[in-house]
């Protein structure tokens, strides 16, 4: 019987925080997803939490190898 190799995939979930000066919360907010958006903001700038799985997030699409 043939086997086959079917490549699955599971999301997992990084948390982190940023540190900005701003006047009020949204300007806060506003000025990170600026960052984002431009690509300015480097992951070596954010302090990262535990990592977590996200529950039944395990899907395959459809990748298959006969090996």
């Amino acid at each position: 019987m043939p086997m086959f190799k079917v490549i699955v995939e599971k999301r997992m979930t990084f948390r982190g925080e940023v540190v900005t000066d701003a006047i009020n919360e949204r300007e806060a907010i506003e000025q990170v997803r600026h960052c984002i958006n431009n690509g300015d903001l480097q992951t070596t700038s954010i302090v990262w939490e535990e990592d977590e799985y996200e529950d039944d997030s395990i899907k395959t699409y459809g990748e298959v190898y006969e090996i």
